[in-house]
């Protein structure tokens, strides 16, 4: 079995949560101290310990690609991120591996750093993506006052419920765009027709189809925008559709109705005209797999 399977299955490495007390440090491998008194890191030993785990995983791990190595606590543990989007704590030593959240003990209760850090990067991921490579649908006041990353597949039931939502978020003055999760076999049918959705110039026309299990015609299409899709929905965690993520890299899994998605993002609730509330649950077609 795969080390990544491993990791997501929890067969062989147990993710259990990892609760680290920061006041307390491992001995000061990466610790010096600096001339106020207080505890700083090494950086030569910092990188040299970087480069050493880097290492040992290689060598453990050959078909599995790093991404990072980034001393955390003070250096008491380094977060190693694959580029597959599974990530894992390593002791200094390289020798032995955490799976789980890492929590920082504070006043007042526990702090996720894990969950912090993948906020973090996941931000960064969707502050790359050009404008062409994900479908808006407008909000009803410009400037949007939120904008908020739906990912989407042809033949994920819930989706359907979940874009039936976008015409209440657009009249909140929020902006949808539309990322494809395309789990289709490549060159198949559905495939091609959740390719040529994000080819399209009339994003409204061409998610509302693709929600019926229709698309736009052949047309030319961005080269590799449906791997890129597919990578960037691995790398920040997607695992269930619908998902939607926030600018500030908040993911939530599955299906959110529109006051959710306001109360995520703290929006008031606007009165909809009859002609703008999200669809009916009856007016979406149910898929003989569902039944």
């Amino acid at each position: 079995m795969s080390f990544g399977a491993d990791l997501k299955r929890g067969v062989t490495i147990k993710t259990s949560v990892v609760v680290l007390v920061l006041s307390f440090f491992m001995a000061n491998f990466s610790i010096a101290q600096s001339v106020d008194g207080s505890l700083v890191e090494n950086p030569l030993v910092v990188d040299s310990t970087e480069q050493l785990i880097r290492e040992r995983l290689t060598a453990s791990f050959p078909h599995k690609e790093l991404n990072s190595v980034t001393a955390v606590a003070n250096g008491a543990l380094y977060r190693v991120e694959f580029k597959d989007g599974v990530s894992v704590y390593s002791l200094p030593s390289g020798e032995y591996l955490l799976a789980g959240q890492l929590y920082q003990t504070k006043q007042g209760g526990l702090v996720n750093v894990s969950e912090q850090n993948h906020q973090m990067l996941r931000a960064q991921a969707l502050a790359q993506l050009q404008a062409n490579e994900y479908l808006v649908i407008p909000s009803h006041t410009q400037p949007a006052k939120h904008i908020l990353y739906i990912v989407v597949d042809i033949n994920c039931y819930y989706c359907q419920f979940q874009h039936a939502e976008t015409p209440a978020l657009s009249v909140a003055g929020i902006e949808v765009r539309y990322l494809s999760f395309n789990r289709q076999k490549k060159g198949s049918a559905a495939y091609n027709r959740v390719r040529r959705t994000w080819c399209s110039n009339e994003p409204q026309v061409a998610i509302d189809l693709l929600m019926k299990g229709k698309s736009i015609s052949a047309k030319q299409c961005t080269q590799g925008l449906m791997a890129k899709h597919i990578s960037l929905a691995k790398e920040i965690g997607v695992q269930r559709l619908p998902a939607v993520v926030t600018v500030d890299g908040r993911l939530v899994s599955g299906l959110l109705r529109a006051p959710q998605i306001f109360s995520l993002l703290g929006v008031e609730p606007p009165e909809l005209q009859e002609s703008e509330v999200a669809l009916d649950d009856s007016a979406i077609d149910t898929p003989a797999s569902a039944l």
